[in-house]
């Protein structure tokens, strides 16, 4: 799963996940034997090299232009995400007042995807009042 707001060089599913990147390979590896069986090797290898220059430059410079434009896309989309979080945060703590768990003048969190969010300690209001 892929996050909106998540770059791609964040998202690394071959980290975690050694079965996605086996399929991937096994999948590729099918497609060309199943390629190369159907049409024969000769016939694959003639249609390769009768390929221009041009389309394999068009073909991978779409890869690269469609990378840029959803990295651009998503970092727009964080850019709302994050302020729709702060303002979220500040309505939270605006209507419950003294009644919220969460002390006025913490740092609010950029992003529920930061990492900064699990290093941020709350202190618990009963062991502050019981000291």
């Amino acid at each position: 799963f892929a996050y909106r707001t998540l770059d791609g060089s964040d998202y690394e599913p071959h980290r975690n996940n050694g079965a996605w990147v086996a399929c991937s390979v096994a999948v590729a590896a099918l497609q060309l034997l199943f390629s190369v069986g159907l049409l024969g090797s000769d016939t694959v290898l003639h249609a390769l090299s009768l390929t221009p220059w041009y389309v394999w430059l068009l073909a991978f410079g779409s890869l690269l232009l469609a990378n840029l434009v959803d990295s651009l896309v998503k970092r727009h989309d964080r850019k709302g995400f994050e302020k729709r979080n702060r303002y979220m945060h500040l309505e939270f703590t605006t209507k419950l007042g003294m009644h919220s768990p969460i002390e006025p003048g913490w740092k609010t969190p950029k992003s529920f995807l930061d990492e900064q969010v699990s290093s941020v300690s709350v202190r618990e209001p009963y062991l502050a009042s019981t000291r």
